[in-house]
């Protein structure tokens, strides 16, 4: 049996008429120390990780794919490894079936890589205002605060936004027209949007 210990003993004897003869042999083949293959722990990155701490894990978990022992040359399937393929903020979901083959079989074991999906970035603008002439001035101060509460952002990989340069409402002069617009921006690691408002 490939890789097991072998040991014979034979006591040799000859015999005539005046006697016996005897003497011994053995015939020993050391046991094999079985191959064993081991795989990395499961990786599992939240959204927004970054490239570089992406792929430091990534070549780490290639490490970990490893082979001891076994009888004569052995041979394993590390080249056939997934490749990392990185794009901000997609899921990243990577499977291996690790192999390693020696003189007397196959051992095998599996792990998995994934980078969980980002949410995506999005903004959202508020309805253009559009007060009537002659409104007052608290009138016109109430609607330019829920005007510029209404630009708000969600998702995104570490984004921010340029509400801070919204333009401010002019001091009242009863019966001036008043024309802002403001294009509100968010910008995340992967991704700007921007909308539009007026008032």
């Amino acid at each position: 049996v490939c890789g097991e210990a072998i040991s014979l003993s034979f006591d040799y004897e000859a015999t005539d008429d005046c006697g016996t003869e005897t003497c011994n042999s053995t015939f020993d083949v050391a046991a094999g120390v079985p191959l064993t293959v081991e795989c990395p722990d499961a990786v599992a990155l939240v959204a927004c990780t970054s490239e570089a701490d992406i792929t430091a894990a990534y070549d780490a978990w290639v490490l970990g794919f490893t082979n001891m022992d076994g009888c004569g040359a052995v041979a394993d399937n590390i080249g056939g490894v997934p490749p990392l393929v990185y794009v901000c903020g997609e899921a990243i979901s990577l499977s291996f079936d690790y192999e390693a083959t020696d003189d007397c079989g196959t051992e095998t074991c599996n792990s998995t890589f994934d980078v969980a999906e980002a949410e995506e970035l999005m903004v959202t603008c508020p309805m253009d205002p559009m007060l009537a002439a002659c409104s007052d001035e608290a009138t016109i101060t109430a609607a330019y605060d829920a005007w510029v509460l209404g630009f708000t952002f969600s998702g995104g990989c570490n984004a921010t936004d340029n509400i801070a340069d919204i333009p401010p409402l002019p001091a009242y002069n009863c019966g001036a027209a008043v024309s802002l617009s403001f294009d509100y921006e968010a910008t995340g690691d992967c991704t700007t949007e921007t909308c539009n408002s007026t008032f």
